[in-house]
């Protein structure tokens, strides 16, 4: 398959993913992406694609948003992101994979189990909760399951959750943009990727948007749960 082709596939998947559940389209697309052409393309790839797309989101969602419940990891998320992508250029290929496979596998089975973890009262959670996702989005784009448990945590209304989410991933996304961007990862093969992302965003979000509410939730949710836990077995085996 051309990779312009794969490009529009891949981005169209994980967008609808994303407007469907309110997350997922950085573990379904950087799991891809790393596969086709290597993180050192994917990562900034992702990152200036989704910044495209999720001041879309964040305004759909925009009535459902509680700033008093995630401002704290507003804050420190945005600190978190330099330091994950300066740490994971440090990092052998084989490895990156291997850690990458890991959070996609281990976030999967977590929700596969139902497991809901204990409510995080004390706001130092949020505090670090939000350092360390901005980490692993300055690092993998992948920032998701970090804001999810706490969310789970706190046992926030369906829309809520998706409201409070997107506002992370947009601060997130922006400011790992702008740092790849700064250490000169953002290259003219990122950019010419790029264009093609585009029709796929904009037919990911537009199904989405159109099929949320008539999508079931939870087993969607778990059918994109059992494929992320495959795709992460995969990417831990050499």
């Amino acid at each position: 398959m051309p990779p312009e082709i794969a490009i529009i596939l891949i981005f169209a998947v994980a967008m609808f993913v994303q407007t469907s559940t309110g997350f997922g389209s950085a573990l379904i697309a950087m799991s891809f992406l790393i596969s086709l052409f290597g993180y050192e393309v994917a990562a900034p790839l992702f990152a200036i694609s989704f910044s495209t797309v999720a001041i879309v989101i964040t305004y759909r969602y925009r009535h459902d948003l509680k700033i008093k419940n995630v401002w704290r990891m507003m804050v420190t998320g945005v600190f978190g992101v330099p330091i994950g992508v300066l740490f994971i250029s440090q990092l052998d290929s084989t490895i990156i994979l291997f850690v990458f496979g890991l959070i996609v596998a281990g976030y999967a089975l977590y929700a596969l189990l139902g497991y809901t973890p204990p409510k995080l009262k004390h706001t130092g959670w949020q505090w670090g909760l939000g350092f360390l996702g901005g980490m692993i989005s300055g690092a993998f784009n992948t920032s998701g399951p970090v804001y999810i448990v706490y969310g789970d945590s706190q046992r926030w209304q369906p829309f809520e959750f998706k409201g409070n989410l997107q506002i992370l991933f947009f601060l997130n996304s922006i400011f790992t943009s702008m740092n790849h961007i700064a250490v000169g990862n953002v290259t003219q093969e990122v950019l010419g990727l790029w264009v093609f992302a585009i029709p796929g965003i904009v037919i990911g979000i537009s199904a989405g948007f159109l099929m949320d509410r008539f999508i079931k939730p939870e087993p969607f949710r778990k059918i994109v749960q059992v494929l992320l836990f495959i795709i992460g077995i995969t990417m831990m085996i050499p």
